[in-house]
């Protein structure tokens, strides 16, 4: 058994049912497990054995999902490459990984140029479109010559699916190894939290190079039997196409991080869309500014769900649902069926109710550590418990809040400040879009902090306010020493705000 079962189970009790659509593309359950087995087939026909790597360098389309489950059912691991990469970086990763096979857009295909293709396995570039590299071999193709019969050698639970490398907010990018059985127990966690009529049609909008496309949507949909629509994203993410495409296709779901649902309470013309078939929404990669929460249920009826997740938990762990929003707005909610958690100290002791501690996790879904980083894992999965580097505050409840990440505490004169708790407080500000907190020298006491700060458009908002605000907000030690005034701050593909890239340019900075 593999994550190829959601098609094939599907296929034989509601063959005709759409599965994916991408563009002009609507793809039944039993057209999909036809083009899946032809095109494992095709790829065992061109050499692909049992665990080797695939490396994908593609924008969403339906094809990155027939690959995932093709490369299943073969028996191959599946590396998927950020389409936004250098071509030293595809180079370095493509490297790393040890992939013998590059499936990619003819249009990226200028990324692939320091990719030596005589170190790939023979029929190793596999192209969707023309392509112009000499020695690639066309997607369709493939598909055309495979046989439609279940191919042999397919893989099993305990067998690495995927590769993931991690977005690389703590400035080293790893692979974290995720099996086949990691994968289906969070899609059935998800499941049993989601309601069944929510996961009937759900809209991709995030990068299917990176698991919240994959299975925070893809999967957990196709378990339940619904259908997959899929936006591509070269054009980088449009909030109006998302509107366009929930009207349309009556998406009953989706999930999208904060910047995207920023994006998307922005559009002047919510009237023209509507969005009455959405039953659940969610969200993660960090708090939703109260602003925008309420512009959505204003001007859309959304109401987004936060969650706490990450890669090497397959990926979720924490989801709010409605209940938990209800006895307070800020928290990741409750932990999903299957992970156990864990706040602990850096003795690994756990730590009281209300206070801060590292999250740590054990379950079926927690990952196999990362690809060639014994001493990494080591430290990381050290005593049967993944040590996410998450810092949470549990309550009376049960309900969990993320506080930052521990790379991101501030110790300021003997107080640690979470970024994340004095970013709350910030977004806040009526005037105020976003921020972002960082650590800086500061002379006296040794770390101060911090605060780039996105205006709300159409509004001004000077230093002295913020300063004010802040007085009245939160306790001293936490107020910002540091504030910028910035027109965006930088963000990784995923949405998340990008530290590394923050702390380069402004680390250096005290007053």
């Amino acid at each position: 058994m593999n994550i190829s079962i959601v098609v094939d189970h599907w296929a034989r009790y509601q063959p005709e049912r759409e599965a994916l659509v991408c563009g002009d593309n609507r793809i039944t359950y039993n057209e999909l497990r036809q083009r899946v087995n032809k095109l494992a087939n095709g790829l065992i026909s061109l050499g692909l054995r049992p665990n080797d790597k695939v490396a994908l360098l593609m924008d969403n389309c339906n094809q990155v999902m027939e690959l995932q489950l093709a490369l299943s059912k073969a028996g191959a691991w599946v590396v998927p490459l950020n389409f936004r990469y250098t071509a030293g970086q595809v180079r370095f990763f493509v490297q790393h990984s040890k992939a013998g096979f590059v499936v990619y857009h003819d249009y990226l295909e200028e990324r692939l140029a320091e990719v030596d293709s005589g170190a790939l396995a023979p029929g190793g570039l596999i192209c969707l479109g023309g392509g112009k590299r000499s020695g690639r071999l066309d997607y369709e193709e493939i598909i055309a010559s495979g046989s439609a019969d279940e191919p042999e050698n397919a893989a099993d639970l305990a067998d690495i699916q995927a590769i993931m490398y991690t977005s690389g907010s703590t400035g080293q990018p790893k692979g974290a190894m995720l099996s086949h059985g990691n994968w289906l127990w969070n899609a059935m966690g998800f499941n049993l939290v989601l309601s069944p009529q929510a996961l009937r049609s759900a809209v991709v909008a995030v990068p299917m190079f990176h698991t919240a496309g994959l299975h925070c949507v893809a999967l957990p949909v196709l378990l339940a039997g619904g259908r997959v629509v899929i936006l591509p994203l070269r054009g980088g993410f449009q909030a109006a196409d998302l509107a366009a495409a929930i009207s349309r296709e009556k998406v009953t779901y989706t999930y999208l991080a904060p910047e995207m649902w920023i994006l998307l309470s922005r559009l002047p013309n919510a009237a023209e869309y509507d969005f009455s078939s959405l039953e659940c929404c969610l969200g993660a990669g960090g708090l939703l500014p109260p602003k925008a929460h309420e512009k959505l249920a204003r001007d859309f009826g959304v109401n987004v769900m936060m969650s706490y997740g990450l890669t090497e938990a397959a990926p979720i762990v924490m989801i709010a649902t409605p209940e938990h929003k209800d006895r307070n707005p800020d928290t990741v909610g409750r932990p999903i069926f299957f992970p156990e958690v864990r706040l602990v100290d850096d003795r690994d002791a756990d730590v009281p109710v209300g206070a801060a501690g590292e999250c740590v996790i054990r379950g079926p879904n927690v990952c196999h550590g990362y690809y060639k980083a014994d001493e990494l894992n080591s430290e990381v999965m050290r005593g049967g418990w993944l040590h996410t580097g998450d810092i949470l505050r549990r309550d009376d409840d049960g309900l969990y809040y993320f506080a930052g990440r521990k790379k991101d505490m501030i110790k300021s004169g003997g107080e640690n400040i979470f970024a994340a708790e004095v970013e709350e407080v910030l977004n806040r500000h009526p005037k105020i879009m976003e921020s972002a907190v960082i650590g800086v020298p500061h002379a006296k006491w040794g770390e101060g902090v911090m605060a780039l700060i996105v205006v709300r458009q159409g509004e001004s908002l000077s230093e002295s306010e913020v300063v004010a605000y802040c007085k009245e907000a939160m306790a001293g030690y936490k107020r910002p020493q540091v504030i910028e005034m910035v027109k965006d701050i930088p963000k990784l593909a995923t949405g998340k705000v990008d530290k590394v890239s923050i702390r380069k340019q402004y680390g250096a900075l005290y007053r």
